[in-house]
């Protein structure tokens, strides 16, 4: 495996994602060391944007996994858990997670 895979897994186990939730973000592909696609490329993109706004919204590390792992009142998240729609694994799924969390920050 390599080093920005670990990377993300950490990332996403710091929001409180189970290992099922992870392999659905992240495909197979990026465990073997092929983060040249465009896809695996836009997908670290994502989540490190993310945990960016993450980071700004809550600059405590319990705060970003409990909003990450609990339902959220957000009108696209409509009472779903964040990590529950990021782990239905679409790329759209992430981009638009990262625009709702990012219009959060009002900046």
């Amino acid at each position: 495996m390599n080093v920005e895979y670990n990377q993300l897994v950490e990332t996403l186990k710091s929001w409180g994602a189970t290992q099922v939730q992870v392999d659905a973000i992240l495909p197979p592909n990026l465990a073997v060391g092929d983060m040249a696609d465009r896809d695996s490329k836009q997908r670290q993109r994502l989540i490190e944007s993310i945990d960016e706004s993450l980071k700004l919204l809550f600059p405590n590390k319990e705060r970003r996994k409990h909003f990450m792992s609990h339902s959220s009142n957000t009108v696209f998240f409509a009472q779903r858990k964040p990590l529950d729609v990021l782990a239905l694994g679409s790329l759209a799924n992430l981009e638009q997670s990262y625009q709702s969390i990012r219009s959060m920050l009002c900046i």
